[in-house]
C-alpha cells in the first residue's frame, strides 16, 4: 500500500535558486498542440503553457533544486543564464502562488 502524497508545505521566505521544488501531484495535465494545460481543481483554473514553460513543468515531476534546473535549461536553451534564472524564478513563483508546486525540506 503506498502512501498518500504529502500536501504542499507553505512556501517559507523567498525562492532561490538553492530551494527544492516540485509539482504538487493535484493538477490535471493534457498536451494539446504545442502546449500543455493545466488544470486546478483545488483553485478552480486552469492554464496553458507554452513550449518552454512546458518543458520546465516536465522537470519538475522529480524533485529539483532551482539552480540546477536553471542550469539544464541554459545548457539547452541559447539565453543568457542571468536572464534564464530571472525567467525561471518569476515563473516559479507564479507557480507557486497558485498551489502547483511545493518546497522540499
Amino acid at each position: 500500500m503506498t502512501e498518500p502524497p504529502a500536501p504542499p508545505l507553505p512556501i517559507a521566505g523567498p525562492l532561490t535558486t538553492e530551494s527544492v521544488i516540485v509539482r504538487t501531484p493535484h493538477p490535471l495535465s493534457a498536451d494539446v498542440d504545442d502546449e500543455t494545460v493545466l488544470m486546478s481543481i483545488e483553485q478552480g483554473n486552469y492554464y496553458g503553457l507554452g513550449s518552454t514553460a512546458r518543458d520546465i513543468w516536465s522537470r519538475l515531476e522529480r524533485p529539483i533544486r532551482i539552480g540546477d534546473l536553471c542550469a539544464g535549461l541554459a545548457a539547452e536553451y541559447d539565453v543568457p543564464p542571468a536572464l534564464i534564472e530571472a525567467d525561471t524564478l518569476a515563473f516559479i513563483r507564479r507557480l507557486a502562488e497558485e498551489k502547483l508546486i511545493r518546497t522540499l525540506g
